[in-house]
């Protein structure tokens, strides 16, 4: 077996890329493969500090309210953001209460960790009815990724808890997928972006297990086992991406630079220990002949 090591820092990616979506140069013939021979690939190390924001502006952060007139029209849309940040289950009390001054009242039920939305504008012909949309801040206002694009009643001077319970530490797992040259051999499949189970280019999961500014690490300390796949490559890897995207397969933009260790092994297929068996004989064949010729036929004095 040869193993090959790459340590990988996001830092040193080119300028106009993204930590979170950035390519891998290899340098030619470093991972080059002959007949008979395939690689096998190990996440050995991950380090990186939790230090990007729970809550990111355009990503987790975005919900609406839809007023409704009698004839159940749309008379107005109101887009909000939530301040991102870190921000602790006060701090998005206050933000909500800010954001929908004279339109909706907000409280938190301590018990049952839930918000609690009252409308507190009036009534009228044309502020008939009034919705809460969210967008893509479901964990901060207390709801599930299913209520995305939903309009949720708010009816007037009632209490509406929202139906899950308040998130503020934002995404549960970092996943790394690959893409490029370096392809696995599909002995690996997973659900996160689709219903149903699909082959993944998934090569390592991390639970954020970590506070804010605490360090995420990863040490191979199974020997390989966890992280450990088949690529179905045939010739040499050139190039790969790798690509950083939270539980519910979203790309995680403002994502913190770390350091990532992949190593590649070549391994000789079951072809190849067969042909390397062949050479053999086919050399001690050579040998043997040799032997028997100089036997037969010593040389002439």
């Amino acid at each position: 077996m040869d193993k090959i090591n790459i340590y990988i820092n996001s830092k040193n990616r080119d300028s106009n890329e993204k930590i979170s979506n950035f390519t891998v140069r290899i340098p030619q013939n470093l991972l080059r493969l002959e007949r008979g021979e395939h690689f096998s690939l190990n996440v050995n190390g991950f380090y990186c500090y939790n230090s990007w924001f729970n809550c990111i502006d355009g990503f987790n952060n975005e919900f609406q309210i839809i007023i409704k007139n009698i004839d159940n029209e749309i008379v107005e849309t109101y887009y909000y953001k939530l301040n991102d940040g870190n921000p602790n289950v006060n701090d998005v009390k206050s933000n909500l209460n800010g954001l929908l001054l004279n339109k909706v009242l907000v409280t938190y039920d301590k018990q049952r960790n839930k918000f609690i939305f009252k409308r507190s504008l009036p009534v009228s012909t044309q502020n008939y009815t009034m919705y809460l949309n969210i967008i893509n801040s479901e964990d901060f206002l207390g709801f599930y990724k299913s209520d995305r694009n939903i309009n949720i009643l708010l009816p007037y001077l009632q209490n509406v808890f929202s139906n899950n319970i308040v998130n503020i530490l934002g995404d549960e797992a970092i996943i790394i997928k690959i893409n490029g040259d370096c392809i696995l051999a599909g002995n690996t499949v997973d659900n996160f972006g689709t219903e149903t189970y699909e082959p993944s280019n998934i090569i390592f999961m991390k639970p954020i297990d970590v506070p804010s500014n605490g360090l995420l690490e990863y040490n191979n300390e199974d020997g390989g086992d966890s992280f450990h796949y088949k690529l179905a490559n045939v010739e040499q890897i050139t190039w790969f991406t790798l690509s950083v995207y939270n539980q519910d397969d979203e790309l995680i933009p403002n994502f913190s630079d770390y350091i990532l260790l992949l190593q590649f092994i070549r391994h000789k297929t079951e072809e190849g220990k067969v042909e390397v068996l062949l050479n053999t004989l086919v050399d001690y064949v050579k040998q043997i002949y040799l032997m028997i010729s100089h036997f037969l036929f010593p040389a002439m004095t």
